[in-house]
């Protein structure tokens, strides 16, 4: 999901409807990343000054997004609010070039479209839940693994816009 439409989101919500996203999201958020395995396994790629790349990585340990792994790591406080506003700021900026792209479009809004959201959204389910791996998964995309964020990114805007 983009930051903004999630905030706008969550603003929208009131009493229990909020209650329960949150509950929810908590639950989501340590099921997929444990917080006990975040912490032992983590700790050094965050202590030594966290990368894209770093993030990148642990995403795929996890299964996860990028911005799911900056928020575990935000959490425990290992980075501050700056440093992850600037992250995301950075990968929107880069989604949005992305979507400039040459006079063909967005390639990963064209591979998206031409799978269908819900067989896009089904597809990183399953790999989020652990079923397959990265390449298991740009298989089923038909993209390259270098894509796979570049799809997920499309994917999140698609599932915001609705």
């Amino acid at each position: 999901l983009e930051r903004t439409d999630v905030g706008h989101y969550m603003e929208s919500l009131a009493g229990h409807d909020k209650a329960v996203e949150i509950a929810c999201n908590r639950f989501a958020g340590e099921f997929l990343v444990p917080t006990t395995h975040f912490v032992e396994f983590a700790a050094s790629y965050f202590s030594r000054g966290i990368s894209d790349d770093d993030l990148r990585f642990l995403a795929g340990r996890y299964k996860v997004s990028r911005e799911v792994v900056l928020r575990k790591g935000l959490s425990q406080n290992w980075i501050g609010d700056a440093f992850y506003n600037q992250m995301l700021q950075e990968w929107d900026e880069q989604f949005v070039e992305d979507d400039r792209g040459s006079g063909g479009g967005n390639y990963y809004a064209n591979q998206g479209t031409y799978l269908g959201t819900r067989y896009t959204a089904l597809a990183f389910r399953g790999y989020y839940q652990g079923a397959y791996d990265v390449d298991q998964l740009s298989g089923y995309l038909d993209v390259s693994a270098a894509n796979v964020a570049g799809i997920e990114n499309w994917l999140n805007r698609r599932l915001t816009s609705r």
